[in-house]
């Protein structure tokens, strides 16, 4: 009883001092992640005067509630698909129901959260397309290449890829959802009646496995990939080692625990909200130094 208040103070304290918003996981919940880290404030969204801007942040967002959250969508789900298509992403379906499925909240993790580059045998959400409708999105907003991805042109077909930096830009944003869902929030129930608190990260890549590598990802392996691509400039200015480090000691950590259950979940999720406060106090100001991010959400500064 006392090691797991002693747990709950270490969180709280946590989530006080890094100001890393705790919420349940709706798409208003995520979205304040993404701004949270990409920005520093949780609220960045709200307070840009600049709606260009504004236009675009949102758009990042909606694709990665389409990636990841689309389910049900002709019932109740669809406004960020249908956003997205009225702005002309290319590569969006035409109908929502392409890529719909039938889930709840916590079954719908089992087809889409499984990891960036995981292989999805019963793949009810296709997986594909969704992940390209991120990295299409990420490409238009950002300007990484006149054509990326598939294209269809007079009959032929061709892919014509996605930049490298695009593709990781795309995946820290996937992650940062996935982080999103260790951040704790409502008590989760299922038809009424309590469940088991682990069951809110089920069907979602562990933060960590035994032996991670290509093919066997977990969170902390992905980030370290992703990371030094999204953040070259600072990479090659020798101004990432210190949260290269600091991810690192919590990767530590967090394999440490073993396996997650509801007697060590919240261990699990302290170690999440302060891998996001990391996170917040140094992403802001290497994505400053990187010329696609400058460009669209900072051209004073170019």
């Amino acid at each position: 009883m006392m090691k797991r208040l002693i747990c709950w103070v270490l969180a709280l304290t946590s989530m006080l001092a890094l100001a890393v918003p705790a919420f349940a996981h709706g798409k208003t919940e995520h979205d304040a992640v993404i701004e949270c880290v990409l920005f520093g404030n949780s609220a960045y969204k709200k307070g840009l005067k600049d709606q260009d801007k504004k236009q675009k942040l949102n758009d990042l967002e909606n694709a990665v509630a389409v990636c990841l959250d689309l389910f049900n969508a002709e019932k109740e789900r669809s406004k960020p698909f249908d956003e997205l298509r009225s702005r002309g992403i290319h590569g969006i379906p035409k109908k929502v129901a392409s890529i719909d499925y039938p889930a709840n909240a916590r079954t719908h993790r089992w087809y889409t959260h499984r990891g960036w580059n995981f292989v999805y045998t019963d793949d009810k959400g296709n997986w594909e397309v969704r992940k390209d409708i991120l990295r299409q999105t990420v490409n238009d907003v950002f300007g990484f290449k006149l054509m990326a991805g598939k294209w269809t042109l007079f009959g032929i077909s061709k892919d014509f890829g996605f930049d490298e930096q695009c593709d990781a830009f795309a995946a820290f944003l996937y992650y940062l959802h996935i982080l999103g869902e260790y951040v704790p929030g409502k008590e989760p129930k299922d038809n009424g009646n309590k469940i088991d608190k682990s069951a809110t990260i089920e069907g979602t890549i562990p933060l960590t496995r035994l032996h991670p590598g290509e093919g066997n990802e977990d969170v902390f392996w992905e980030l370290e990939r992703i990371l030094p691509i999204v953040c070259n400039a600072s990479v090659k200015a020798g101004d990432y080692s210190g949260l290269e480090v600091d991810i690192k000691m919590l990767e530590q950590e967090a394999r440490e625990l073993g396996g997650i259950n509801d007697e060590n979940l919240q261990q699990y999720r302290d170690i999440v909200t302060r891998l996001l406060g990391h996170l917040k106090s140094k992403i802001p100001g290497m994505l400053q130094k990187e010329p696609f991010f400058s460009e669209v959400f900072y051209p004073d500064m170019t």
